[in-house]
C-alpha cells in the first residue's frame, strides 16, 4: 500500500473508532457528515446528467453551458476524498479529452469547456446579435486553472497510475514553464482572449495563490518524473510566495502583485490566499489575519473590507486549514455556516447574500449555486489537503 493510501486508511479507521467510542461528542461532526453526503451526491448527479459537470446553477446563456476548469478539478479532489475514483476519472478524462480536440492548441488547458462535450469550448447563439458569443476568460488559459487541474490529475495518478493523466498534467504545466516566466521568482497569471487571432490580454501580475497551486503541481510533477525542472519550477513559486509575498511586519501573505508582475498589491487580507499559504507551505504565519474576514454568521468574506456576507467558498478552505492548525471549533463553526446555506439539491451558493462586495474593483460574488464551495466543503469535512499531494 503506497504511502498516501496508508494515510487515508488510517484516517477512515480513526473516525470509524471515534464514531463508536464518541456517540455523544460526535453529533456535531455527525451533522457535517449528513451536509458532505449531499455535497457528494449532488456532484456525482451532476457527473451523471452530463460531464464536463456544469459548474454553475442559472439561466445566464453563456454560464449555463459552461464547465470551468478549476471548480471541476475541485470536483474531481473532492470526490477522490470521498474514494469514488471512477466518477473524478470522468472529469480528468474530459481535460484530457478537451486538450488533444482543442482545434486551435493542444499544448494548454482553457480555462473552461463546454458542458457535457469537452470538445468543444463553451459558448451560445445570440439571436439578437445574431452571431455565435464567448467569453474571453473562458477560452483563455489561466495559471490556477491548469495547476489545480494538474494537482487533480496527478492526484489520481499518484493512486492509480494513467498515463494519459500524466501527459495532460505534464502539457499543462509545461506551457505555463513556457509563457508565464519573466525572469524573476514566480509565475504570472496567463491569458484571457483568443491568441491565435491576437485578441488577447497577457496577464502580467502574478497571484500568490496563483503560484501555491503551481508549486503544489510542481512537486507533483517532480516526484512522478524525477525531472530537476519541475523542482526548481516548484520553488520559484515557493520563494514568490515566502519571500516577495510575506509581510513579516504583520504575518501575512500579500494577494499578491500589480501588471508589472513586481509590486506587492498589499491594501487588502484575502482569506483564501492566508488559508492556502498554511495548506500547501504549513506556514500558518497568515492565519490569524483571517480573523479580519470574520462575519458575524462566523463564516469568511472575500477580503477585510466587507464583512457583511460569508463567501462560502473561501469559508470551506478556512475551515480545512483551521482544522489543520487544531482550530478545530472555528473550523466546526464556518462548517456550520456553509451546512445553513445548503441547498436543497446538496449544492451551496457562491456567497451567503445576493450579492457581496469585494476590495478587488469591479468583483462581486453572486450568489449563484456553484461547485466551488460544494468541493472545498467535502474536502474539509474529510480533512482532505489537497496539496498533500506534494
Amino acid at each position: 500500500m503506497k504511502t498516501g493510501d496508508l494515510k487515508r486508511f488510517l484516517a477512515a479507521l480513526l473516525a470509524a473508532v471515534l464514531a463508536v467510542c464518541l456517540p455523544v461528542s460526535a453529533m456535531a461532526d455527525e451533522g457535517h457528515e449528513k451536509a458532505k453526503d449531499a455535497a457528494v451526491s449532488y456532484l456525482k448527479a451532476s457527473i451523471a446528467d452530463k460531464c464536463p459537470i456544469v459548474t454553475y446553477e442559472t439561466e445566464e446563456p453563456l454560464l449555463s453551458v459552461s464547465s470551468y476548469t478549476y471548480e471541476s478539478a475541485l470536483a474531481a479532489l473532492a470526490l477522490m476524498s470521498e474514494g469514488e475514483f471512477a466518477d473524478a476519472a470522468r472529469i480528468l478524462d474530459g481535460f484530457a479529452d478537451g486538450m488533444k480536440a482543442d482545434a486551435e492548441f493542444n499544448d494548454r488547458l482553457r480555462n473552461a469547456y463546454m458542458a457535457g462535450n469537452a470538445s468543444t469550448l463553451p459558448g451560445y447563439w445570440n439571436n439578437e446579435q445574431e452571431q455565435w458569443v464567448q467569453d474571453a476568460y473562458q477560452v483563455g488559459t489561466g495559471t490556477k486553472s491548469s495547476c489545480v487541474a494538474a494537482v487533480a490529475l496527478l492526484t489520481y495518478h499518484k493512486t492509480i497510475p494513467n498515463e494519459s493523466y500524466l501527459n495532460t498534467a505534464m502539457t499543462g504545466i509545461n506551457w505555463i514553464l513556457a509563457n508565464c516566466q519573466d525572469g524573476t521568482s514566480g509565475f504570472t497569471s496567463g491569458y484571457t482572449g483568443w491568441k491565435n487571432a491576437d485578441a488577447f490580454t497577457d496577464l502580467t501580475y502574478k497571484s500568490t495563490s496563483d503560484n501555491l497551486w503551481m508549486a503544489a503541481a510542481c512537486k507533483m510533477l517532480a516526484d512522478a518524473t524525477g525531472w530537476s525542472k519541475y523542482e526548481e519550477a516548484a520553488s520559484s513559486a515557493r520563494r514568490f510566495a515566502t519571500e516577495t509575498m510575506y509581510s513579516a511586519g504583520d504575518s501575512r501573505f500579500f494577494q499578491g502583485t500589480a501588471e508589472d508582475g513586481a509590486t506587492p498589491v498589499t491594501n487588502l487580507v484575502l482569506t483564501d490566499v492566508q488559508a492556502l499559504a498554511e495548506l500547501c507551505l504549513k506556514n500558518d504565519s497568515g492565519m490569524d489575519n483571517i480573523a479580519m474576514c470574520h462575519t458575524n454568521e462566523g463564516g469568511y468574506s472575500f477580503d477585510n473590507s466587507n464583512t457583511d456576507g460569508s463567501w462560502l467558498e473561501g469559508t470551506a478552505i478556512a475551515a480545512l486549514a483551521l482544522k489543520e492548525i487544531g482550530e478545530t471549533e472555528k473550523a466546526g463553526t464556518a462548517l456550520s455556516v456553509l451546512e445553513k446555506n445548503q441547498l436543497p439539491s446538496g449544492s451551496f451558493p457562491e456567497a451567503s447574500v445576493p450579492e457581496l462586495k469585494t476590495g478587488e474593483e469591479d468583483r462581486i460574488i453572486r450568489n449563484l449555486p456553484s461547485v466551488a464551495p460544494c468541493a472545498w466543503f467535502i474536502l474539509a469535512v474529510n480533512d482532505f489537503n489537497p496539496f498533500d499531494g506534494a
